[in-house]
């Protein structure tokens, strides 16, 4: 009777470990939706509220995004997660955007509300910052 609490301990601790794993270990497709953009000069004027819409279609069996603006597509070169346990974990992608270079891409997973949401910002060295946070959902 003593081992009970034990392994209560030991099941809940391994669902919630399974529920933290990476997203491409969830799926090879993704899509992400924008929620909100906003673009913004440096000092804090709002000067436009969902005026770009771009969708993220991710691709981890064969390394790529694909963007509905343009039909751009960008190469995963590189993955990694960081696992906060209880909260989150952190989904981090290195994209190589053919013409524009590598960039990062972070998407965090709520483990709570069990919701993946990516978010980005750009721009700061034109004046004008571009922030875009979208929720993704396997496909």
């Amino acid at each position: 009777m003593r081992k009970l609490p034990l392994y209560i301990f030991l099941v809940l601790m391994f669902c919630n470990v399974g529920n933290a794993n990476p997203m491409w270990k969830i799926s090879d497709n993704w899509i992400c939706k924008p929620k909100l953009h906003t673009k913004t000069k440096l000092d804090g004027t709002v000067i436009g509220i969902n005026e770009i819409a771009i969708t993220h279609t991710i691709d981890f069996k064969n390394s790529k995004i694909i963007t509905t603006s343009g039909n751009q597509i960008g190469k995963i070169i590189d993955k990694l997660h960081v696992h906060n346990p209880d909260r989150y974990v952190e989904n981090i992608l290195i994209i190589d955007w053919k013409g524009w270079g590598k960039y990062s891409s972070h998407i965090m997973h709520d483990l709570k509300k069990n919701e993946f949401w990516k978010s980005a910002s750009s721009g700061m060295s034109r004046g004008t910052i571009y922030s875009s946070f979208s929720k993704c959902e396997p496909l």
